[in-house]
């Protein structure tokens, strides 16, 4: 039988917990840059050739590629610079690895997943639906 009970020790660890609770949904989350993401991160200095990123990565993806596995170790500090030689095979190997970013790029922030390959934004994709399915139905319907 469970002790319902309400006394000091319950209403300090629910004070405890909210508190907690509190701070988790505060702190950032962004599944781009992984910042915030699931557990097993290591945060890397980025650069494709277009100013330096901070990103923090799976530790299975910095296993799985050996330009990335310095940032493995405790006491790396440093800028990995053009870790697989493009965007496209970097986010190729990211996507295989980190799936809040899969999440993000291929089934809700696109409508393309080719884009998250070769590293295009948001932007990029965002007429895809009205180019490719809106606008040939407007035009048989009699629109524009």
């Amino acid at each position: 039988m469970e002790n319902n009970e309400f006394n000091d020790s319950n209403f300090a660890n629910v004070l405890a917990e909210n508190a907690r609770r509190r701070a988790a949904r505060q702190s950032r989350y962004d599944q781009l840059t992984g910042e915030g993401c699931s557990p097993g991160r290591r945060m890397v200095l980025i650069d494709h050739g277009q100013g330096v990123r901070r990103l923090w990565l799976p530790e299975s993806m910095l296993r799985a590629s050996k330009e990335l596995r310095p940032a493995l170790d405790d006491g790396f500090n440093g800028v990995i610079a053009n870790p697989l030689g493009t965007v496209t095979k970097f986010n190729k190997l990211r996507l295989r690895h980190d799936f809040e970013f899969w999440c993000r790029e291929c089934a809700v922030g696109r409508l393309n997943p080719r884009a998250a390959l070769h590293g295009m934004d948001s932007a990029g994709a965002e007429n895809q639906l009205e180019q490719h399915h809106l606008r040939p139905l407007a035009r048989h319907i009699g629109g524009n």
